[in-house]
């Protein structure tokens, strides 16, 4: 659980685009699964004054990236 702690560290590294939108990957556990939350803030919101759903993406996107990272089967290929 080491490295996981080290990953939750540098995923939730103020700086970083994640916690700068208030996203934050809260839990990794064993099974590659993880956790995380958006707090909610006036600049989530879209116009009509629900959480915009670009925000909603790039929390799945930041926590299914980190739970994918877990696994330490990461391929990427450029076609």
């Amino acid at each position: 659980m080491d490295s996981y702690s080290k990953l939750l560290e540098l995923v939730n590294t103020s700086g970083c685009f994640a916690p700068a939108n208030h996203m934050y990957v809260t839990e990794l556990r064993p099974d590659h699964s993880a956790v995380g939350v958006l707090e909610v803030q006036p600049s989530s919101l879209n116009p009509i004054g629900i959480v915009h759903g670009g925000a909603l993406v790039t929390l799945a996107d930041t926590v299914c990236g980190t739970a994918a990272f877990t696994t330490g089967h990461m391929c990427v290929t450029l076609d």
